[in-house]
């Protein structure tokens, strides 16, 4: 399905072959993704594309240098969208999925808590909370592939699970910061994932159409295949694209 184009920063499929270190961003403009520790592709499973990325939570991560579009937070008025597929090897405590900080002071994150919590997304401007409420909700308890998703609509932003919108926040401040993106590992030294990776986006629109509010009525639709860029210009199956 068609999701990749000039507004999307960063686009992990996790293909390639088992246990390669090289993991690729088939972004319209590549960014270098950095391996540390045994963070590596895992053919044994995968949400599309026969393989996927494998993280065992002791040290494994992926970090991505500074672009100016992993700021998401930038706009009261802009949208922006963030998804990916996770399968958590046994959920245990904190495990990061996304942080994108230059200290502990200044970050957006999104991980998962494990004993009675869920998901939480998370941001500071010089020390100061920019995201309200901070709330948890919705815990993974099982290993199955989840569609995780983070859709911000001008100040609203709902984070949503298999499609489901689940949390409602507000910004309250704009982040404008020169970090560095780690996927995989969070602020502190305890909060790594352990499981598996697919389909890491972001993307500087509202791809989803979502409509994040208070009554956590708003659903979105789960992606059924990779995302793949479509031609600007030419013949695809006898229709033309423009």
């Amino acid at each position: 399905m068609a999701g990749i184009d000039s507004n999307t920063a960063l686009m992990l499929h996790g293909n390639g072959e088992d246990g390669s270190t090289s993991i690729i961003d088939s972004s319209l403009s590549p960014k270098t993704v950095s391996v540390f520790d045994n963070a590596q592709i895992d053919e044994d499973e995968s949400k599309f594309g026969g393989s996927s990325i494998l993280f065992d939570g002791n040290g494994d991560y992926l970090t991505v240098p500074y672009n100016s579009k992993f700021n998401i937070l930038d706009s009261l008025t802009s949208s922006k969208t963030v998804d990916f597929w996770v399968k958590h090897a046994s959920p245990s405590g904190f495990e990061s999925y996304l942080t994108y900080s230059v200290n502990e002071n200044n970050y957006w994150y999104l991980l998962h808590r494990q004993g009675g919590y869920g998901f939480l997304f998370y941001a500071r401007l010089n020390g100061n909370a920019i995201i309200t409420p901070v709330t948890y909700c919705c815990e993974i308890t099982d290993t199955l592939w989840h569609h995780v998703s983070i859709c911000k609509v001008g100040a609203s932003i709902g984070l949503y699970v298999d499609g489901n919108q689940v949390i409602i926040l507000t910004l309250t401040a704009t982040q404008s910061i020169s970090g560095t993106l780690a996927i995989g590992k969070g602020l502190a030294a305890d909060r790594y994932l352990n499981g598996h990776l697919d389909e890491i986006r972001i993307q500087g629109s509202n791809y989803f159409n979502a409509a994040p509010n208070v009554g956590l009525t708003d659903t979105i639709s789960v992606p059924t295949e990779e995302y793949v860029a479509l031609p600007a210009h030419g013949f695809s199956q006898g229709i033309i694209i423009i």
